[in-house]
């Protein structure tokens, strides 16, 4: 009787683990199917996105020439990945800058901006188009370029009255950033791609040599710079009625936007020197850079390289190193030729 009790519970054990070998099987044989339908070598079920579809609608579009930093030939770097990239999006839109066309209230909207800025409604123009001004003092001076929607504004500072005046900054360097916003929507700029924008600020003091070191208090400091980078629409997620509906349990991505950079990524789309409060802009404001881009946002949207394929094509000598400067270095020093190793 006792051998026969043994006999069934062996048999009953055979049957848990032969059910428990089974349902384990099931599950990796599953997973391996769905892994396989949901990559690029199934040819029959591929790979859905749940971004919205390349159209290629702007055509063929070259690559930018960035401009590089230079490395000394002497250099030897080695390339590695730090860490595992985010997810993110395969399809990206690209906008068209157009050419900015002049429209009937141009000039009367750039004087308006210059005399926010402390200048008169007078002004001078050359033959190509460029519209100057100077402050009774001449130690100030403004510049708008009427074809190609170009701003800049320069002072003298060792000549500017209000410039030789003893200075304080805020301790709070993360209000500048909304003054930096609020400067653009004041001058007229105000895109929501510049007011809802990324602003930067760094304390800045003026040397004797009339350039700018990077202190690191308020205390320390003259001016701050501002820099305000324009935020476009990056990447837009389907909309559920159109992903099929084997995924329609899944999570929609969230869109994305992202930053304008130019070639330089310190400066921004809009770039400004002030001081103070910036309460005043006719005498807080001492430089500013902005160029009053015509975007068209009828933008195309293309297919964005996996971080593999970018990496790989860097490691091809398909990139460009836009910007490397040692810990120590000032933030506002133009990087040296950089011997890396």
């Amino acid at each position: 009787m006792a051998q026969n009790s043994l006999y069934l519970l062996s048999t009953q054990v055979r049957k848990i683990v032969l059910l428990a070998l089974s349902v384990i099987l099931l599950v990796l044989a599953i997973d391996t199917a769905i892994k396989f339908l949901n990559s690029p070598a199934n040819p029959f079920f591929p790979i859905t996105s749940l971004y919205l579809d390349p159209n290629d609608a702007l055509g063929s579009i070259p690559s930018p020439n960035i401009p590089t930093q230079s490395i000394d030939d002497a250099s030897s770097p080695t390339f590695s990945f730090e860490g595992v990239f985010p997810e993110m999006p395969d399809s990206a839109f690209v906008y068209r800058i157009e050419k900015p066309r002049e429209k009937l209230d141009t000039i009367e909207n750039a004087v308006t901006s210059a005399a926010t800025l402390g200048f008169s409604a007078d002004y001078t123009e050359g033959d190509s188009g460029l519209l100057s001004w100077e402050n009774s003092t001449q130690s100030r001076s403004l510049e708008f370029d009427r074809n190609l929607h170009t701003w800049r504004m320069r002072t003298q500072y060792f000549v500017d009255a209000e410039a030789a005046k003893p200075k304080s900054v805020s301790a709070d360097l993360d209000s500048y950033a909304s003054k930096g916003r609020s400067i653009l929507s004041t001058l007229g700029f105000s895109e929501p791609s510049l007011t809802t924008g990324v602003a930067t600020a760094q304390y800045a003091k003026l040397g004797i040599n009339g350039l700018f070191t990077n202190p690191l208090s308020a205390s320390s400091a003259d001016y701050v710079t501002i820099d305000v980078y324009r935020k476009l629409d990056m990447s837009q997620a389907k909309l559920r009625s159109q992903i099929p509906d084997a995924l329609q349990g899944v999570d929609l991505p969230e869109d994305y936007a992202g930053t304008v950079y130019k070639s330089d990524p310190r400066i921004g789309s809009a770039h400004m020197v002030v001081t103070g409060e910036v309460d005043n802009l006719k005498r807080d404001v001492y430089e500013f850079d902005f160029t009053d881009y015509e975007y068209n946002y009828n933008y195309g949207i293309y297919a964005v390289l996996t971080p593999q394929e970018a990496w790989n094509k860097v490691q091809l000598g398909g990139g460009a190193l836009v910007l490397i400067q040692s810990q120590t270095a000032d933030y506002f020093s133009p990087s040296p030729v950089l011997n890396v190793t």
